[in-house]
């Protein structure tokens, strides 16, 4: 376990050992290992700009209650279809916002092939660009399973092959543009894809369906849908059922 919660018993050693081991994920490139599952991060980290968390195939990362995962350096989750990283809730019986989020601050993460439940928001992405998110499945969240935003004209974010179902909404956009490629969002308890301010959502072969909200909703007249990879070509988009 990654966390503060060692009892008195354990002595200082352990607790000195937590120490070094959050000091280290938090300055230093790190390797997470299948090995160690499953891998409990009980105190939120914030990791520093630089450095590289790589998380490998087949791991089981766990959150305890209000924790998220800040990367401000870059993340690489690299499952395969075989090995899923899986990043969920400590929990024996998990609920959705059981822990907050994974929050991609730095640029160039990659996560593949990556299973993210029952956190407050899956992935949020905040002012990071030349991002990798594909194959993954974002379910049971209690807010937007896939969040972006940007004050500095960061992204555009591609989001491949991807799952987002069983959450508060799907797709949240603020001040920048998301392109959803074979991409399905629903069923969600929620809008399908929100366009705040700015947010720009271009689709090609993807489905926003059966979600209790609208399929894209739109809040101000600066964000815009476009069916189509470039605004021309069809594209071989569904809409329906919400």
């Amino acid at each position: 376990e990654y966390g503060p919660n060692f009892s008195s018993g354990m002595g200082h050693g352990r607790v000195n050992a937590y120490g070094a081991l959050r000091y280290t994920l938090q300055n230093y490139s790190c390797v997470l290992k299948s090995l160690n599952n499953p891998i409990r991060i009980m105190e939120s980290l914030t990791t520093k700009a630089g450095t590289t968390l790589t998380i490998e195939p087949g791991c089981q990362i766990e959150f305890a209650p209000g924790v998220q995962l800040n990367v401000g350096g870059q993340l690489i989750a690299n499952g395969t279809p075989t090995q899923h990283i899986t990043f969920t809730s400590t929990s024996s019986t998990p609920a959705p916002g059981d822990w907050y989020a994974i929050e991609l601050t730095g640029n160039s993460n990659i996560l593949q092939y990556c299973d993210v439940s029952y956190a407050t928001y899956g992935i949020f992405v905040d002012n990071s660009s030349g991002n990798t998110i594909a194959n993954c499945t974002i379910q049971n969240c209690l807010n937007y399973g896939l969040s972006f935003y940007s004050s500095i004209g960061a992204g555009p974010l591609t989001v491949g092959n991807c799952t987002m179902s069983n959450n508060g909404g799907g797709v949240s956009v603020q001040n920048g543009d998301v392109h959803l490629i074979g991409t399905t969002c629903g069923p969600n308890n929620g809008l399908g894809v929100v366009l705040f301010t700015g947010g720009n959502l271009h689709m090609h072969s993807s489905s926003i369906t059966n979600n209790t909200g609208n399929g894209i909703y739109s809040i101000d007249a600066t964000a815009f849908a476009t069916l189509s990879p470039d605004g021309i070509s069809p594209g071989f988009n569904h809409v329906v059922g919400n």
